[in-house]
């Protein structure tokens, strides 16, 4: 547990996740008096405030992924009774949070805050394409069976017995398929240096999710990784992905091709589109690429502004 003083008051930040309820006795008096808040911090995910706020609709996706999986409300809760708090601050990488609830939440987009490594832009790349995947789904699979006849460099981790056999149209893939032994094996994610997004003049990015839930949008590593290497990318994630990157700051390249999949609400037709959208930027790769060489460059930089400390968000949230 980590304090956080705002004047005579404090938040108590725990970390998630955690393996055993942390122990917050020595503090209970001033949990119970007011003086101290429980701030929950969860920096390397985004989750739901309330976990009745999860909006199931398999109209728009087949959810390989989704938070209900985890057990972390259960752990709040818990936590909740045992010092009898009726309510909490959570810190996460969800920016409808903050939005709804806007005593009790404060986003952090915790995967662009770090010490990124500087890098040159590179004018000449190996391949067109590429994209970068450990864990399969369905969404990341038509992606990379779309891209891997054409000039691409691209991994992806093995499908096992039940994806083998509910998605046997991927199976000719011959997985699991990895760029650099020392960078992408299985089971090492987020550290995909900056020169290996270089090796092509676009990158798809494959984001952790695809589903769209009103309430929710997880942008990640992924993302930011890329950008940082000065790529352009078409985005495979949630919808409304791109917008989030322009309410934040950076720029996108609607300028330049259509990025309507951005506003599509259904993961297959969705992913359908960026397909279609590749076959259009490969037949002018090398003139897009020198056209939106500014965007990168502003997107690189603007990368670097996010340097403020969780105590400096506290701060500026203040005591509720």
């Amino acid at each position: 547990m980590k304090k956080v003083f705002i004047g005579d008051n404090y938040y108590a930040v725990v970390e998630l996740p955690w393996d055993k309820s942390p122990n917050l006795d020595h503090i209970k008096n001033d949990l119970a008096s007011g003086k101290a808040m429980l701030a929950i911090w969860f920096s390397t995910e985004s989750m739901f405030y309330k976990q009745k706020d999860f909006v199931l609709n398999t109209e728009y996706d087949t959810y390989e992924t989704n938070p209900l999986y985890r057990s972390e409300h259960e752990m709040i809760a818990n936590l909740l009774f045992k010092y009898n708090l009726d309510e909490y601050v959570l810190i996460d990488n969800n920016p409808y949070n903050e939005i709804r609830f806007s005593n009790n939440c404060i986003y952090v987009p915790n995967y662009a805050r770090k010490n990124w490594e500087e890098c040159d832009a590179k004018e000449s790349r190996d391949a067109v394409f590429s994209s970068f995947n450990r864990r399969p789904s369905k969404s990341r699979l038509t992606i990379v069976d779309h891209i891997h006849t054409k000039d691409s460099v691209w991994s992806c981790g093995e499908l096992d017995e039940y994806q083998k056999y509910q998605l046997p149209q991927f199976n000719h893939l011959d997985l699991p398929k990895v760029v650099d032994q020392e960078f992408t094996p299985l089971g090492t994610g987020m550290v995909t240096p900056y020169w290996l997004y270089q090796k092509a003049y676009f990158h798809i990015i494959n984001e952790t999710d695809t589903w769209y839930d009103p309430n929710y949008l997880f942008v990640t590593e992924k993302t930011y990784n890329c950008i940082n290497s000065k790529t352009p990318f078409l985005m495979a994630g949630q919808p409304y992905t791109l917008r989030h990157l322009k309410e934040l700051g950076f720029k996108t390249f609607s300028d330049y091709w259509d990025e309507s999949y951005d506003e599509e609400l259904y993961t297959t037709k969705r992913i359908d589109m960026i397909c279609d959208l590749i076959d259009i930027i490969e037949k002018d790769y090398m003139s897009l690429f020198n056209e939106v060489k500014d965007i990168c460059e502003y997107n690189y930089n603007h990368l670097r502004t996010f340097d403020y400390s969780l105590e400096s968000k506290l701060s500026t949230f203040g005591f509720k």
